[in-house]
């Protein structure tokens, strides 16, 4: 059973009425499966803002509004905090129930990355926008020395890209990892990911890597690889 409980198993399957008989009857909304997830993970994934209000609003009146913190910002055994996994898929409500809950929107996975980084892997601007106003950090570099500004370059989606730069301008000069987290950098995911409309914004600001003869670690830098790709707008 993967340590699953009958309201894990609920709230997975998008039940509100059998999720409420399950609360009625004293189900704890606490307890975690063997991958360290509880039923708000599970209605998270179900992408029911109802069970997630639900769930919120009986812990709150079972544990205490100090108690429901830590549960809301419980992470799995990858880090993953249900907040992450609403940015992920873009589900702004339910982003913000489990904000106005206690939620971190900083709360960091095992591999760095912040609820942002998340909502950038499938670009949602709604969601972007309620987390950078909740004060979701913009610098924050992951464990490959990424901030959500690079996953933005990497996507393709401009407005995205445009709203995370405005807040937030990254180093010209190198970041950890041999410039990673630096404007070249940038440059280079977009110009990797084939997104040309948000290399030809950086480098139509004057922002383009021309003294960067090899690129980072040697690799061909961001002009280059847009020449290779034959885009004559950008370069």
């Amino acid at each position: 059973t993967a340590g699953l409980t009958a309201l894990h198993v609920a709230c997975h399957a998008g039940r509100p009425e059998v999720v409420q008989e399950l609360l009625d009857a004293g189900a704890s909304v606490s307890t975690r499966d063997n991958c360290g997830r509880t039923a708000f993970h599970g209605a998270v994934a179900a992408r029911e803002a109802l069970l997630v209000e639900m769930l919120a609003d009986t812990a709150r009146e079972a544990i205490g509004e100090d108690a429901l913190v830590p549960l809301v910002n419980c992470q799995d055994s990858a880090g993953w905090t249900p907040l992450h996994a609403a940015a992920l898929q873009g589900d702004t409500e339910i982003a913000l129930i489990l904000i106005t809950a206690g939620a971190q929107p900083g709360a960091l996975t095992l591999l760095g990355c912040t609820p942002l980084h998340m909502c950038c892997v499938r670009p949602s601007l709604p969601t972007a926008q309620l987390l950078v106003e909740q004060g979701c950090p913009l610098d924050t570099e992951d464990a490959s020395g990424r901030t959500p500004l690079h996953y933005a370059a990497s996507s393709g989606n401009v407005q995205l890209f445009q709203l995370l730069y405005a807040s937030y301008k990254p180093p010209k000069e190198a970041g950890k990892q041999g410039g990673s987290g630096s404007i070249a950098r940038l440059l280079h995911c977009a110009a990797q990911g084939g997104k040309m409309k948000i290399m030809g914004d950086l480098l139509h600001a004057g922002l383009a890597d021309h003294d960067d003869k090899a690129g980072l670690s040697g690799n061909p830098n961001a002009l280059h690889i847009a020449c290779k790709m034959a885009e004559a707008e950008v370069v």
